[in-house]
């Protein structure tokens, strides 16, 4: 009798392992294609080669709200595992292993808020300043300071209206960096 309680506790063990094992590699596999998929909308020359593959590649990031729920999906069968097993201290692989997971998915994390942050704003660019400071140049428009090349910051003119566009973000929205400039 005792025999089949150890023996159902290890088949319980070994199924709830099976589980949060799977449950995993749905959680990263989709994090790591959201990841891939921000990426690689970023990328121009994809969107010149094909714009289809492109609209393929960048659809993938829209599987970035299944995370939460996949997330919760894995904690549920973690914290099940873990009432079986109990409490205890993890070899030193399966520590190396949840260190690197924990780490990638942070780095992942921050790099998706900072791209999600992240606007493109064209139209009339008033040059109300140009600064140079240590061998980079700017042109300030509308609060906004924007980094230019060298030629650029030369062929403007402080007061002059020009036709551009430029990448900013929410997080530093005083920072941007020039994409196109053209006379007006």
């Amino acid at each position: 009798m005792n025999r089949d309680i150890g023996f159902d506790r290890k088949n319980a063990l070994e199924k709830t392992f099976k589980q949060q094992k799977i449950a995993l590699k749905f959680f990263l596999s989709n994090t790591y294609l959201v990841f891939i998929g921000i990426v690689c909308h970023e990328i121009q020359a994809i969107a010149d080669f094909n714009y289809i593959l492109y609209e393929m590649i960048s659809s993938v990031a829209n599987l970035m709200f299944l995370i939460p729920a996949l997330l919760l999906v894995y904690m549920f069968y973690g914290i099940k595992y873990l009432r079986i097993r109990g409490l205890g201290i993890p070899n030193f692989k399966t520590g190396i292993r949840a260190l690197f997971i924990v780490v990638t998915t942070i780095a992942i994390f921050s790099f998706t808020y900072i791209q999600i942050n992240e606007v493109a704003t064209s139209g009339v660019i008033l040059v109300q300043e140009k600064l140079q400071e240590d061998n980079k140049y700017y042109l300030v428009t509308y609060d906004k300071k924007i980094e230019v090349t060298e030629h650029v910051f030369k062929l403007t003119s402080k007061n002059e209206k020009y036709m551009g566009s430029y990448k900013w973000n929410h997080l530093s929205p005083t920072k941007a960096k020039l994409t196109t400039i053209e006379p007006y």
